[in-house]
């Protein structure tokens, strides 16, 4: 699934339903949020120290330069 907005993003998060995230470098905009937010939304302590927060079993996919 495809998100244009961060709070679109967190949404599926809090759902439980993502397995992998990847985020773009123009998610969002500077009037209703960017990915950083949604990086700051995953970093947030989960305050339900009985239950694991919503998509914490996701993946992030990170894409590493090749050096020679």
């Amino acid at each position: 699934m495809r998100v244009y907005w961060p709070d679109e993003a967190i949404a599926l998060l809090e759902s439980g339903a993502v397995e992998e995230l990847s985020l773009d470098h123009d998610l969002g905009d500077d009037e209703r949020g960017t990915g950083y937010d949604v990086v700051l939304w995953i970093e947030k302590p989960w305050p339900f120290a009985d239950s694991s927060r919503p998509g914490s079993s996701c993946t992030l996919p990170t894409r590493r330069r090749e050096t020679r």
